[in-house]
């Protein structure tokens, strides 16, 4: 090998492996997480076993001509779904930079977290009351936990601007102009108001992240053949969700340039950003694992996630790569990280 070409893989080392972050660079703040020990990792094993065979008795086929019946088939899976990703968890809190974890005192087992407020101090989540899922905030200058659902389920929301919230409430299937609404719908807050109003028709619509200038919600939708994708809605227009991409999970960056989502390609699950009118849309790194559930950190530089080999014994793990998808790294901790909000 030459002199010049040896200087030039010299140069290349040492620039991949400047890349590469030391975990004193992340930002400080917790990182909430639903850990599942190993026990509680086989309890949760054999009853979505016992799950998935009763449904196969239940209903071994999926109706195909009633939208009403057909909606009503993917609802059910999807509530069930959502419900179980917590199941039988405790909720911590993660110091990223020393990869320490502290379990939490105010949130009894399954209990979901959904999205921080690091600014006003606040911790979104969902926990069962009275037999339905509903949505609490723990205020960390004081320890109080305040409800901000009642009635219906709610399974899911996020935090937006001037302390106004989004929810997704599961309500009742009805037909409209034979198209199933109801079911999964995302609902907001107004400026001002703690009353939900309806933002989304449904019947499959989950997982809302709200821009930070609050002008634009991000949110999942299923059609009726089960299918993934990411909708926008312009909360000053009267215009319709317009589909942006297909994928899932979606989180603003805290400037609002960019949103972080797993998305299906020929690798598996993936994480990708975007635009949040879908343009721009680049992957964020190749690596062997299942990307699901991003983070974005407070600062904006960093996303953590789970990623996970199917063919593997080892199970879901924590993962953290900069934004722009370099060199990830692995947080190891007792049990089994899931749903991390940052």
């Amino acid at each position: 090998m030459t002199r010049a070409l040896l200087l030039l893989s010299l140069i290349l080392s040492l620039g991949c492996g400047s890349t590469r972050f030391s975990y004193d660079e992340l930002p400080p703040q917790p990182v909430a997480l639903a850990v599942r020990s190993e026990s509680d990792a086989k309890r949760f094993e054999e009853f979505m076993k016992q799950h998935a065979e009763r449904e196969a008795e239940d209903r071994p086929n999926l109706p195909t001509d009633d939208p009403l019946e057909r909606a009503e088939s993917f609802l059910r899976r999807m509530v069930h779904g959502e419900r179980s990703r917590a199941l039988f968890t405790h909720l911590v809190f993660l110091d990223p930079i020393e990869r320490e974890t502290e379990r939490v005192e105010f949130a009894a087992k399954s209990t979901r977290p959904v999205a921080w407020d690091h600014a006003r101090g606040r911790l979104m989540f969902s926990a069962e009351r009275g037999g339905r899922s509903q949505l609490f905030e723990w205020i960390k200058a004081t320890g109080e936990v305040r409800q901000l659902t009642f009635g219906r389920p709610h399974v899911d929301g996020c935090y937006g601007p001037d302390g106004r919230i989004a929810a997704v409430r599961h309500s009742d299937l009805r037909l409209v102009d034979d198209r199933a609404v109801g079911g999964l719908q995302i609902f907001v807050t107004d400026p001002g108001s703690a009353e939900l109003r309806a933002l989304t028709e449904g019947p499959l619509d989950t997982a809302p992240a709200w821009s930070p200038d609050g002008k634009v919600l991000i949110h999942e939708h299923r059609d009726a053949n089960g299918m993934e994708s990411l909708r926008r809605v312009e909360l000053a227009a009267a215009d319709s969700p317009r589909t942006v991409a297909r994928g899932r999970s979606a989180v603003f960056t805290p400037d609002g340039d960019w949103i972080v989502y797993s998305a299906a390609t020929r690798r598996g699950l993936k994480l990708w950003k975007m635009h949040p009118d879908g343009t721009g849309r680049r992957s964020l790194g190749r690596s062997g694992l299942q990307e699901l559930d991003p983070s974005v950190s407070p600062d904006g530089r960093f996303v953590i996630y789970v990623g996970y080999n199917p063919g593997s014994e080892s199970g879901p793990q924590l993962m953290i790569k900069r934004i722009e998808g370099s060199n990830p790294r692995s947080i190891s901790i007792d049990g089994t990280g899931l749903l991390p909000t940052w």
